[in-house]
C-alpha cells in the first residue's frame, strides 16, 4: 500500500493563522493609505475654500470707497461701499455753480439706478449719514459737453452743492453697500441690495429687502476670542486703510482646523 503525504492539522492551523495575519496587515495598510488620501482631499478642499473666500473678499474690499469700511460691534459683520467707476471732474456743483457735475467719463461705465456720486469722503459719517459729500445720481448725459466727458445730474433732494472740493479733483460712482457676516451657525454669508442705512446693519436686520448668498460653511471662528475675530480694521489714516481678515475653516471629513490670515489695503485717494 502506497504511503500518503499531506498536511497535519497543526500545519493547516498555522497556515490559516499566517494568512489571517497577512490579510489583516494588508487591509490595515490599504486602510491607512485610504485615510491619508481622504485627509489630503479634505485638506485640499479646506485650502481651496479658504482661498476662494479670501480672494473674493480681498477683491471687493480693495475696491471699496475710502472711509466706507466698518465692522459691527459684535465683530460678526463687515460692511463697505463698492466703487463702480471713478475719474476726474472738471466742474463740481459748489459755491455759485449749481449745475451738473462735469467730468471725464470713466472707462467702461454705464449708468444704473441707485448709484451715488461721492467727492472727498474721509469719515464713515460722511459716507453713510450725510448727503453733503455723497449724492444720489438721477441721470448721466454722456459725451457732454464734448466726447470723452459726461454730465452727472444729481438728485435735487440731496442738495445742489458739494461741501468740499477733492484735492485731486476725483469723483467716485458708487453701488449699493455690501455686508459679509459670520452667523451663529458658523456660515459666512454675503448680503447685498439692501440699501443705504445710517447705522450699520447686523444679522438681526439683514438681509431686509436685499439678497443673501451663503459663501462658506464650517467657519470655526470664535468672535469672543480677539485673535479669531474674522474682521478688523487694523490701521487707518489719510493715506490707506488696512483690513485684517481671519478665517478658521473646519471640515466635514476631519477634525483639523485651517487658519488663514490676510491683510487688505485700501489706498485712500480722495
Amino acid at each position: 500500500m502506497a504511503r500518503q503525504h499531506g498536511f497535519t492539522l497543526v500545519e493547516l492551523i498555522i497556515v490559516v493563522v499566517l494568512l489571517g495575519v497577512i490579510g489583516i496587515s494588508t487591509f490595515n495598510f490599504l486602510g491607512f493609505g485610504t485615510r491619508i488620501y481622504t485627509d489630503a482631499v479634505a485638506r485640499d478642499i479646506q485650502v481651496s475654500n479658504g482661498r476662494f473666500i479670501l480672494q473674493r473678499m480681498t477683491r471687493e474690499i480693495a475696491g471699496a470707497l475710502p472711509a466706507s469700511v466698518r465692522v459691527s460691534g459684535d465683530y460678526r459683520c463687515i460692511e463697505y461701499v463698492p466703487i463702480i467707476a471713478g475719474s476726474l471732474y472738471t466742474r463740481l456743483p459748489r459755491s455759485n455753480y449749481t449745475g451738473p457735475l462735469r467730468g471725464i467719463t470713466p472707462a467702461d461705465y454705464s449708468f444704473a439706478a441707485n448709484q451715488r456720486v461721492a467727492v472727498y469722503t474721509i469719515t464713515e459719517s460722511q459716507v453713510y449719514g450725510s448727503t453733503q459729500r455723497v449724492k444720489r445720481l438721477d441721470s448721466v448725459n454722456f459725451d457732454t459737453p464734448e466726447p470723452g466727458y459726461s454730465e452727472f445730474n444729481l438728485n435735487p433732494a440731496d442738495g445742489d452743492r458739494y461741501q468740499r472740493e477733492s484735492p485731486a479733483r476725483r469723483y467716485y460712482v458708487l453701488g449699493l453697500p455690501v455686508s459679509w457676516c459670520l452667523t451663529a451657525g458658523q456660515q459666512l454669508v454675503r448680503f447685498s441690495n439692501y440699501g443705504w442705512l445710517t447705522n450699520q446693519p447686523d444679522l438681526n436686520s439683514l438681509p431686509g429687502s436685499g439678497v443673501e448668498h451663503r459663501m462658506a460653511t464650517n467657519i470655526a471662528n470664535d468672535v469672543n476670542i480677539a485673535a479669531q475675530r474674522p474682521f478688523a480694521i487694523a490701521d487707518s489714516d489719510v493715506r490707506r486703510t488696512t483690513v485684517e481678515l481671519v478665517m478658521l475653516l473646519g471640515s466635514d471629513r476631519t477634525d483639523e482646523i485651517l487658519t488663514m490670515h490676510h491683510g487688505v489695503t485700501i489706498v485712500n485717494l480722495p
